[in-house]
């Protein structure tokens, strides 16, 4: 059931795309990351792919302190999938800056 509904809400921030998931994004990220430090390895990586499917599909703005919470957060999964989120969106950000 959670590795489902992973792939939907990655199906569904594929397809809103940036303008419309924006609003599903800071909820839906928490969770996965809450998610991602289960001790089920499956569901706690797909939890993470998810997260970076999201971490690639939005404006990084409104996820800032979601993912600076889950960076600080006493799991230590949780925490690397933080970070591993932060440096997508830094990528993605400076891939932007200087494609311009």
């Amino acid at each position: 059931m959670s590795i489902r509904t992973c792939n939907f809400v990655a199906a569904f921030a594929q397809f809103l795309g940036p303008g419309l998931f924006d609003g599903f994004a800071e909820a839906s990220l928490s969770h996965l990351l809450k998610l991602s430090g289960t001790t089920k390895k499956i569901i706690g990586n797909a939890a993470a792919d998810v997260a970076k499917v999201i971490a690639t599909t939005i404006v990084p703005q409104r996820t800032f302190p979601v993912l600076i919470s889950g960076a600080m957060d006493k799991n230590v999964a949780s925490r690397l999938r933080s970070f591993e989120c932060l440096k997508i969106i830094s990528e993605r950000s400076y891939e932007d800056h200087h494609s311009n």
